[in-house]
């Protein structure tokens, strides 16, 4: 089946970004390797680009909950951590082997 579609200047003038790094990635695969075609694909990626700019509040975020997690979670003398660890291992402790009586 032969089709033929009409395209106009602008929507060539549009794509031509696009166009140009689809063939540039193409070239990157074809004579480099494929991680060279996909660094090229996302250089422009406005979803990439969103989701680098978040890392560094990602970063000052996780900071934050690991230092409260420090402070919440540091065993203190006598508040039962110890024992609850300790009654953790006694469940699941191997049980003595039973002896044969004569």
């Amino acid at each position: 089946m032969n089709r033929k579609a009409a395209v106009n200047d602008s929507v060539w003038q549009a794509d031509r970004p696009f166009m140009l790094q689809q063939v540039r990635s193409e070239i990157a695969a074809a004579t480099i390797n494929r991680t060279e075609r996909y660094k090229i694909l996302v250089e422009d990626d406005p979803q990439m680009l969103a989701a680098l700019d978040l890392f560094p509040q990602a970063s000052s975020l996780m900071s934050r909950v690991m230092d409260d997690g420090k402070s919440r979670t540091a065993p203190h003398k006598g508040d039962g951590h110890e024992r609850r660890g300790e009654q953790r291992r006694a469940k699941t402790a191997a049980p003595a082997p039973k002896k044969n009586k004569p």
